[in-house]
């Protein structure tokens, strides 16, 4: 943390209990040995932390910049979660932990303080449509989750609260709104990230041999309902996104030559891949190489963009 770099996002990727840390503004690599990580895979990245969890169904916080560990209830074996994702910092009493079963049959939430899951299937699933990479996101009191195919799916986490001590089954339901995505885009489409930013809930699709290759739609909140609008964004003005499948932000571009981009959870010959909105092209940080539609491959796996904070918060915390 008192790194020259420290301050600025990196993309970190953990294989077994070695944890790499790439920096794309600096083009500087390190690595850490931290062996309470062994065997952990990576689920969620936000406010500085890392949600992970084991193939025991154990499941903690981490942050790897204080190398605190916050261990959770664990969840039951038969409803082992592909995708999660936490509204708040572990140490917030509104802190919640969402997941979605690897079928995208169920899914899970869990409050601080509670010492079991609540599992609900869901009534309407987004099966027929496929299971996304996309993490869920809080945003305004609703938790927002994108399926395959740019079809969106809204869970009022208020209503969840009022009804806790109800065991209203009503309060767990998601409500299923259409594609933000045109219809004709839908075979194109790669992956797709939720985000926040300048106060407002982002969808970012990255589509495959088309051109431009990124489409960007803003939540209009006046709008919330089954005829939820979102609007095309052309570009991001003077912010740039970090997206990956693990946790996705945007940042203040403080270069100007910098704004207007996105940059991807790829590196390449320790090269960060990025998108450019003005020049509706990939680029290699620090490479004169560019290209019109995705080549990159892949989203690593076990690995997201972190945005480092300090903490203050005594180790013998109990979640």
């Amino acid at each position: 943390m008192d790194s020259p770099h420290s301050q600025s996002p990196c993309l970190i990727s953990l294989d077994n209990h070695t944890c790499k840390f790439f920096h794309p503004i600096q083009n500087n690599t390190y690595q850490m040995h931290i062996p309470e990580l062994r065997g952990a895979s990576i689920r969620f990245s936000k406010y500085g932390w890392l949600l992970l969890s084991r193939k025991d169904c154990s499941i903690f916080f981490f942050h790897p910049f204080n190398r605190i560990k916050i261990e959770l209830p664990r969840y039951p074996k038969e409803d082992a979660f592909q995708i999660m994702c936490f509204t708040s910092p572990p140490d917030s009493i509104d802190c919640f932990v969402f997941g979605i079963t690897f079928n995208g049959a169920k899914f899970g939430i869990i409050r601080r303080g509670e010492v079991y899951w609540t599992i609900r299937e869901f009534i309407q699933g987004f099966e027929p449509y496929g299971i996304s990479s996309c993490s869920p996101l809080l945003y305004k009191g609703r938790c927002y989750w994108l399926g395959h195919a740019g079809r969106v799916g809204v869970f009022d986490l208020q209503k969840y609260m009022r009804a806790l001590d109800t065991n209203n089954e009503y309060s767990c339901r998601w409500a299923y709104h259409s594609s933000i995505l045109p219809e004709k885009l839908h075979d194109s489409l790669h992956r797709s990230y939720l985000l926040e930013s300048a106060g407002k809930l982002l969808a970012v699709f990255e589509l495959h041999d088309n051109e431009p290759s990124f489409f960007i739609f803003s939540l209009n909140l006046s709008s919330i309902g089954p005829k939820m609008k979102w609007h095309p964004m052309r570009n991001m003005g003077n912010k740039l996104l970090y997206v990956s499948s693990g946790g996705s932000f945007s940042e203040l571009a403080v270069i100007k030559g910098m704004r207007n981009m996105i940059y991807m959870p790829t590196v390449q010959d320790n090269s960060n891949v990025f998108y450019s909105f003005r020049t509706k092209k990939y680029h290699y940080f620090c490479k004169d190489h560019s290209c019109r539609t995705s080549s990159h491959g892949e989203e690593p796996i076990n690995c997201t963009w972190i945005n480092p904070m300090r903490i203050d918060l005594d180790e013998a915390f109990e979640w």
